[in-house]
């Protein structure tokens, strides 16, 4: 195995146990959460705009901003903001 698969092999145990940790905490700070007396929606909202920064900071750090044309931009944000909800 080289230096290079040995470094992604370690990169993604530690990305899984991250994810392992994350969705073990969840339920602990739902509750917490939940009884502050936030809503679901809410709580689903903050949850997942976190995840959007977060994924986005790193493709953005990786791979730049992504090159698609025009029309593909126009038609993913009208299915995520126009579409779906």
């Amino acid at each position: 195995m080289g230096n290079q698969q040995k470094q992604s092999l370690s990169m993604g145990v530690i990305l899984i146990f991250v994810s392992t940790l994350g969705f073990s905490v969840y339920p602990i700070l739902g509750k917490f959460v939940f009884a502050g007396g936030a809503a679901l929606s809410t709580v689903l909202f903050v949850r997942f705009v976190l995840a959007a920064l977060i994924f986005w900071t790193i493709v953005f750090l990786r791979e730049g901003f992504p090159r698609l044309p025009r029309k593909t931009w126009v038609t993913l944000w009208g299915m995520g903001g126009l579409v779906i909800p």
